[in-house]
């Protein structure tokens, strides 16, 4: 471990505060967004965040807890086509 990774947030913290944050962009547009819009790029820049954290494995993490707390799942794997591994 290098001395920057002392000041990275952990994966808990950055998965906790991600998901948070995707439920509050859906809870102000519920039905979704156009995959690769301008209004999208929020929650690529989510889930970037989330792959540079902890890869492909993360990113399922969030979309699961996501999806349970209400996100329309179909449509955030979507908008996270081509970020990291996924392939929505």
């Amino acid at each position: 471990m290098g001395l920057f990774d002392f000041f990275k947030p952990s994966k808990e913290k950055v998965l906790k505060e991600s998901v948070d944050e995707i439920v509050r962009i859906y809870s102000r547009n519920p039905g979704g967004f156009i995959m690769r819009s301008p209004e999208s790029q929020p929650l690529r820049n989510i889930g970037q965040k989330l792959y540079d954290a902890g890869g492909m494995g993360l990113m399922l993490k969030a979309h699961r807890m996501a999806t349970m707390r209400g996100v329309n799942g179909r449509n955030l794997e979507a908008c996270w086509d081509g970020v990291g591994e996924w392939a929505g």
